[in-house]
């Protein structure tokens, strides 16, 4: 996540982006994990609030469409001018299926 300010401190723009990609034991198993999803960025000069959603598949082989659970993952942040920053978070549909833990 990247914040741009103006020379005022007002908020210019605010960017970002969900990624990953597959580790060796998901390529074994054929869990899709490679995603990228652009942030949604709503608000002004003075707050910016930026939302990004990314569904994982698992599935039982590579070459099969045969599909197992999946897990919805949200993340929230918001961006202030004034006060204190919040901050970000991430929840998952599926907590045992995929572990997610908030950022510091």
């Amino acid at each position: 996540m990247t914040t741009v300010t103006k020379s005022n401190g007002a908020i210019d723009r605010v960017t970002g982006s969900l990624s990953g990609h597959n580790n060796v034991q998901g390529q074994a198993l054929g869990i899709k994990m490679d995603f990228t999803q652009p942030y949604i960025v709503t608000g002004d000069s003075n707050r910016q609030h930026l939302r990004g959603k990314v569904v994982l598949q698992s599935c039982l082989a590579k070459h099969l469409p045969v599909c197992g659970p999946y897990s919805t993952v949200t993340f929230d942040a918001i961006v202030n001018r004034y006060g204190p920053q919040t901050p970000a978070t991430v929840k998952s549909s599926n907590k045992k299926l995929w572990p997610i833990h908030k950022t510091k």
